[in-house]
């Protein structure tokens, strides 16, 4: 959430924000000793199956780091082939939305390249993949006709995962004249969770619609998890009940944490009280949450080793 500030906060002043690993390490193992995970077999369902546990320390995604560049916002696929992340990093107009890819679940992250057909020459941030990978959402600072202002909604798909992202639209409804962020869905995509500016600075907010072809309904904060502080970077579980966030509310690690919350039913907007995710949390900064494999392996950024990097853990 603090390179998003910070990165936002930029482009306004500019414009008028599984036990798998990445093969890097091999203390990232599963409960039962498997380096890397086991199998390294991409199959959610199976992960799904198993008991999940607190996550493992969290490790650099060394194959990705780039301590000159502001790193953020990562995304998966559920079978942890497909990272997407926005970076500052050489190369990028501003603040883009790049892409790496591995051939396993066990395999090292591939060098990251930039998605251009998401692109402009304005800013990027919060690459939000579908759990399929044909769907994903962002923001961005661009100024079309429906732009509401601040960085606004805009999704994209493809017919295959081999193919080109579309032409990015408007997100309908949704936007306001605030930012709105980091859009995030469940697996049927009938279920959205962002986060928008507004009186409490970053608030979660909760929109639905009938079927994945139909317009979003008007969007609710969620006032049962929204303090005073700030809740930003969702990250919502296949079945819609799970949600991973960031909060500087009082009592976590550090100056921002992730933590996690679950509902009982799909139909109710009330989450619990949400606990502190502490094995993964740090003094520093810890944000922008994204989970892949049935939520056995995780990918954050955090400023641990002084720069806004990112990082992975598993269980």
């Amino acid at each position: 959430m603090g390179i998003r500030l910070a990165l936002a906060a930029l482009v306004i002043s500019a414009t008028g924000c599984s036990a798998i690993g990445d093969g890097n390490c091999d203390d990232c193992r599963a409960a039962d000793g498997a380096p890397g995970g086991g199998d390294g077999s991409p199959d959610p369902g199976a992960d799904a199956a198993a008991p999940l546990g607190p996550f493992s320390e969290p490790h650099l995604i060394t194959a990705l780091s780039d301590p000159a560049a502001g790193d953020a916002d990562p995304s998966m696929t559920d079978d942890a082939l497909e990272l997407y992340f926005s970076s500052n990093r050489a190369g990028s107009a501003g603040t883009d939305i790049w892409l790496s890819r591995r051939d396993s679940a066990d395999a090292d992250w591939g060098d990251p390249h930039l998605v251009d057909e998401l692109n402009s020459a304005d800013s990027e941030l919060d690459p939000e993949v579908a759990f399929d990978g044909l769907t994903i959402y962002f923001n961005s600072t661009r100024v079309i006709d429906g732009a509401q202002g601040g960085f606004d909604l805009f999704y994209s798909t493809r017919l295959t995962r081999d193919d080109p992202w579309s032409p990015p639209h408007l997100v309908p409804v949704v936007n306001s004249a605030e930012s709105d962020m980091g859009a995030v869905m469940d697996a049927a995509q009938t279920t959205l969770v962002f986060h928008r500016t507004g009186a409490h600075s970053l608030d979660l907010y909760l929109s639905t619609r009938g079927s994945p072809d139909a317009d979003w309904e008007a969007p609710s904060r969620l006032d049962g998890i929204d303090t005073d502080d700030q809740e930003a970077d969702a990250w919502l579980s296949a079945d819609g009940l799970t949600l991973y966030f960031n909060s500087n509310r009082t009592g976590g690690s550090g100056d921002s944490d992730i933590y996690r919350t679950s509902r009982l039913t799909a139909s109710t907007v009330l989450f619990a009280l949400p606990d502190e995710l502490a094995e993964v949390n740090s003094p520093m900064h810890e944000a922008n949450v994204a989970l892949a494999r049935g939520g056995r392996y995780l990918v954050m950024s955090s400023a641990r080793s002084g720069d806004h990097e990112l990082w992975e853990a598993s269980r």
